[in-house]
């Protein structure tokens, strides 16, 4: 554990490899070598410390972010709000050519619309973040509620789809 001013100090460590690691709650997990929350981009490589006997180490300053949220309201074509609507946040993949809007590599928070249309996800790293409401079947199409699969805003191709930017600690 750190003191309150964050520091920290591991004594008497065995000879060998460690992953340096640093958590706590509503913030994302910071780790040394990490260079961006895994929510958003997937594993990075990591750097071990490796200590030899009566080796010292001066690790960086490790820096853990608090979380946001995304909150907001669905609404038909007509305004009216929409009660027990699935949404999810979602993210912009680019490798071999393409580019596409989908889940990502970790398990992140989502909602369903309570009776006045609204929803909040929370628990969500900095940054970008693709909106999809989903009351349609796996096809897209449209269900039995009538609703097909939409993205923010308003639009029911993927590509489409416009960024919400999440900061830390803060609800957008």
């Amino acid at each position: 554990s750190t003191d309150r001013r964050g520091n920290y100090v591991f004594a008497d460590v065995s000879p060998g490899a460690y992953r340096l690691v640093a958590s706590a709650a509503d913030y994302t997990d910071a780790e040394f070598g990490q260079t961006w929350p895994e929510a958003l981009t997937g594993p990075t490589p990591r750097r071990l410390v490796e200590l030899a006997a009566g080796e010292t180490f001066r690790a960086p300053d490790l820096t853990l972010t608090s979380l946001g949220a995304i909150a907001g309201v669905i609404t038909d074509e007509f305004g009216d709000p929409v009660p027990d609507i699935p949404v999810r946040p979602r993210y912009r993949w680019r490798g071999g050519g393409l580019v596409a809007i989908g889940p990502g590599p970790a398990v992140v928070a989502w909602s369903t619309t309570d009776d006045k249309g609204r929803f909040r996800l929370s628990r969500l790293a900095a940054g970008p973040y693709y909106l999809q409401a989903q009351s349609s079947l796996a096809d897209g199409s449209a269900s039995p509620s009538g609703f097909a699969m939409t993205y923010f805003p308003r639009t029911r191709e993927p590509l489409a789809a416009a960024p919400v930017q999440v900061r830390g600690g803060g609800i957008t």
